[in-house]
């Protein structure tokens, strides 16, 4: 961190940071009120849960500030007091708003609600919060192969949005999704009839409010749906039958206190699952026996060569998975430019390609109609709308593109297992400024 006198132009350098550790590149320093202290985000490039240090702006003395362990924090600002900051955060959820008392750590929620809310500025006597707010509109849209161009849309709304946060095929008919509540705060799963144009075939089948069940993915015969879901406070994989009964966690964090098991696959044979367990420290491929006598986890990647993130996708023969890479040689802002894309043998993980992809960096999907796996599916964000577009494995091949969609953005899309249609999730993000008085800032 560089501090400049504005009256000499001198530098001087405080606080440095040592790889694999460096300063969150979406973040700012913050000042406090008494322009003695600077809090700052750090992250490391082997870890996927943040930290927010408070820095003496003369002694470069640093101390962690006492918080609650945040997924993401994007922004803090001090309140004019200089007793308590604010920050704008993630706990597993959307981007939301907190007081966090300094020093004690107390923490408090200012907003509540499903919109995201991101980049902070403050007023000097601490009155007035102006923050960026982000708001997502989904619907699902399905589509025959060949015919994409002539899509039809399933389900309808700008509150639920559908599909958001994950859809999978449950065979070749039906399509489960996640799907929210406004007034209770949940994100559950649901499942639909492809054929359904009106939304009468909607039937939900995981009931938990306040909680973020999300990235569904089907046992091969369609029977049983795969995802995570943080009910127990940190996030588990678990398992319910494809009409809502029988649900259970399957996996437990048998390796690693505080870890995250994220991203469902299951082999096309239905004796694996496939998941990415984020731990403090470290990220990997890991996989879990479905055998009821068995039940054991092993690891596939190695942390010095991969640290996978955002998503796992199992190709349709079960041979590959693919994930985001995020790299220990770059930083954030490198790995925010483009999206490196690693494609592993389940058979040998240490044999892997790799493929750069333009934004955004959400995650590609395998075409059931490649016998051989031997190509993936990825979306690019353009000024018109979105685009979905096709990599082969070989690496000097071209992409091709396959669907364009105008306006709107696509946030999920999935496969029939006969790779016959193609689902989409899509809609549009809306962005714009809130003001938040002294009364609303402060938690009253």
């Amino acid at each position: 961190m560089i501090l400049k006198n504005l009256e000499t132009g001198d530098e001087s350098e405080i606080a440095p940071r040592r790889p694999p550790e460096e300063y969150y590149w979406n973040n700012y320093p913050a000042w406090s009120a008494d322009g003695e202290k600077l809090a700052v985000v750090v992250t490391s490039r082997t870890e996927h849960l943040l930290r927010l240090l408070i820095i003496d702006a003369e002694s470069g003395r640093e101390e962690e500030a006492k918080t609650r362990k945040f997924r993401n924090v994007e922004q803090v600002v001090w309140a004019a007091d200089g007793g308590s900051f604010i920050a704008a955060a993630n706990d597993g959820e959307n981007f939301q708003l907190w007081r966090v008392e300094y020093p004690s750590g107390e923490t408090s929620r200012i907003t509540n609600d499903l919109n995201s809310y991101l980049g902070l500025s403050i007023t000097r006597d601490g009155r007035k919060l102006l923050a960026r707010q982000r708001i997502y509109y989904s619907n699902i849209w399905t589509a025959e192969q060949t015919n994409l161009e002539n899509p039809r849309q399933l389900t309808v709304g700008t509150s639920r949005n559908d599909g958001l946060k994950g859809l999978a095929w449950l065979g070749n008919e039906r399509i489960v999704y996640s799907s929210n509540n406004e007034k209770l705060r949940d994100w559950n799963l649901w499942t639909i009839d492809a054929a359904d144009g009106g939304g009468n075939s909607r039937r939900q089948i995981t009931f938990d409010a306040e909680t973020q069940n999300e990235k569904p993915t089907a046992a091969p015969d369609g029977q049983a749906v795969y995802f995570s879901s943080n009910r127990v406070t940190t996030a588990h994989i678990w398992r319910v039958e494809s009409g809502g009964e029988n649900l259970a966690q399957i996996t437990f964090d048998e390796a690693a206190a505080a870890a995250t098991e994220l991203y469902p696959q299951v082999s096309p044979d239905g004796a694996w699952l496939y998941y990415i367990r984020q731990a403090s420290g470290a990220s990997a491929v890991w996989r879990k026996s479905l055998a009821a006598a068995e039940g054991r986890a092993e690891k596939l990647t190695d942390e010095q060569r991969f640290s996978p993130g955002t998503f796992l996708s199992l190709s349709p023969d079960g041979r590959f998975l693919a994930f985001q890479n995020l790299s220990a040689g770059e930083s954030g802002a490198k790995q925010a430019e483009d999206f490196k894309v690693a494609v592993i043998s389940v058979e040998n993980p240490s044999k892997a390609k790799f493929f750069r992809l333009p934004p955004p960096r959400q995650f590609v999907k395998w075409h059931p109609g490649a016998a051989d796996s031997s190509a993936f599916d990825y979306v690019v964000e353009t000024q018109e709308g979105a685009q979905i577009w096709r990599q082969p494995l070989d690496e000097a091949a071209a992409p091709t593109l396959i669907l364009n969609i105008p306006k709107d953005g696509i946030f999920n899309f999935a496969w029939s297992k006969d790779g016959r249609r193609l689902a989409v999730a899509r809609g549009q993000l809306l962005r714009g400024a809130v003001l938040l008085t002294a009364a609303a800032a402060s938690g009253e």
